[in-house]
């Protein structure tokens, strides 16, 4: 009797434990929610010689979906600036492709101030492209969309 209790017992074991070592290797990104991504530090502030972007959103964490951000731009030469309107595009680098998610930036009240209207399709890391003017080189700002 203790012979078959000792088979089942290691035999029950021996089963159990590809099970365990999945739960505890898997990979945290599955559909139950248990990824969490790395935090983005807000405001993100990013700048080249000439300009400094600050983004900043009032809604934390960003979240799938429709969101509003705010941009501030700020000229840190001399340059005369070309045109008033920066050119920004909201992206998601996926390797060899892009996502581009669609965004309506509107001019504000204080100069330099924007708000720009998109619609994250997807949680992942995504870019805010920022060309100040049309000549500017491009600003890339990081940052993290939540589930």
């Amino acid at each position: 009797m203790q012979s078959k209790f000792a088979v089942l017992t290691i035999s029950s074991l021996l089963c159990c434990i590809p099970a365990v070592v999945f739960f505890m290797f898997r990979d945290k990104s599955d559909s139950l929610g248990t990824y969490t991504p790395a935090a983005t530090v807000w405001p993100i502030v990013q700048q080249d010689e000439h300009y400094k972007a600050t983004l900043e959103s009032a809604v934390m964490p960003l979240k799938r979906g429709k969101q509003l951000l705010n941009l501030h731009l700020e000229k840190l030469s001399q340059e005369k600036l070309v045109s008033s309107t920066p050119v920004v595009q909201v992206v998601m680098p996926m390797g060899k492709d892009t996502m581009t998610a669609p965004a309506t930036l509107k001019k504000l009240a204080q100069p330099g101030e924007y708000q720009i209207q998109t619609d994250f399709a997807m949680a992942g890391k995504w870019e805010l492209q920022v060309k100040p003017q049309p000549a500017a080189k491009e600003i890339a700002l990081d940052f993290q969309v939540q589930m």
